[in-house]
């Protein structure tokens, strides 16, 4: 991705998010897996075995002018006109009229989500806003924290569920990104008694 900035036409600045493959929950952790890559030898291997590519969602600021009070479609319009799509970098298409069959498609191909956004809506930096609303593919279980692993950079939750007869069964663990002093606090927790 070092020469991403040549397949811009212009000075600008783009508002998007690194994906590999199609996005979907197992390529967002093969990319989360090339981030923390420290050495060197397996982050070129990773990165050979699994491109990233820039996702172009938005635009920001085309010759240092900010173009975020600008209406969605004619940001959209700039967009068509500053990026080449390769291999690198692609910019999002939108659809219009078929939202509703275009998120049972998303949903069944196992990826994240689709946003909508009304046409006539501005960037707003920061703040969330009703122009703007995500659908995203959620999974939902109830389990028990039975656990955790450290890790370097984040930690596992061991996770349990209560079967038919009552009894606390394993069903796989979980990572999540936390902090020495949230360790900390975990860590002066209770401890079971018994394990599942």
């Amino acid at each position: 991705l070092a020469n991403i900035h040549t397949q811009a036409s212009e000075r600008c600045i783009l508002d998007g998010e690194l994906v590999v493959g199609a996005a979907s929950p197992q390529d967002t952790r093969l990319l989360k897996r090339r981030i923390r890559t420290r050495q060197r030898n397996a982050w070129n291997n990773l990165s050979k075995q699994h491109p990233c590519m820039f996702v172009v969602q938005d635009i920001l600021y085309l010759d240092n002018s900010l173009v975020t009070q600008l209406p969605l479609t004619a940001r959209q319009e700039l967009l068509r006109t500053l990026v080449h799509d390769s291999e690198h970098m692609c910019a999002v298409r939108s659809v219009e009229y078929r939202g509703v069959d275009f998120n049972r498609l998303v949903q069944a191909q196992d990826l994240h989500g689709v946003i909508a956004k009304r046409k006539d809506s501005l960037y707003h930096m920061g703040k969330k806003t009703m122009d703007w609303v995500e659908f995203t593919r959620w999974q939902e279980a109830d389990f028990v924290i039975c656990g955790y692993i450290p890790n370097d950079d984040n930690a596992y939750l061991v996770l349990g569920q209560y079967n038919d007869s009552g009894s606390l069964v394993y069903k796989g663990r979980v990572a999540i990104e936390c902090n020495n002093v949230e360790i900390d606090i975990v860590e002066n927790q209770p401890h079971a008694v018994s394990h599942p």
